[in-house]
């Protein structure tokens, strides 16, 4: 699943925005220079948040086994 977007904000000064997928708040988005720079952060966010889900998910696991 993914949970960050990112897009050209033209109303931004054509800066690239990263945000969590459905955001339209002012000021809850990464703005960054470039598409690749975008990409990346995205990228890493979503790896990050599937990283957190796993463990979370695992302590939940663990914790109805006992």
């Amino acid at each position: 699943m993914r949970n960050w977007e990112c897009f050209c904000d033209e109303c931004y000064y054509g800066l690239w925005a990263v945000r969590p997928v459905g955001e339209n708040r002012w000021g809850h988005c990464f703005h960054v220079q470039t598409k690749e720079e975008a990409e990346g952060l995205r990228d890493l966010l979503n790896e990050l948040q599937e990283k957190a889900n796993e463990k979370a998910h695992g302590r939940e696991t663990a914790g109805k086994d006992a």
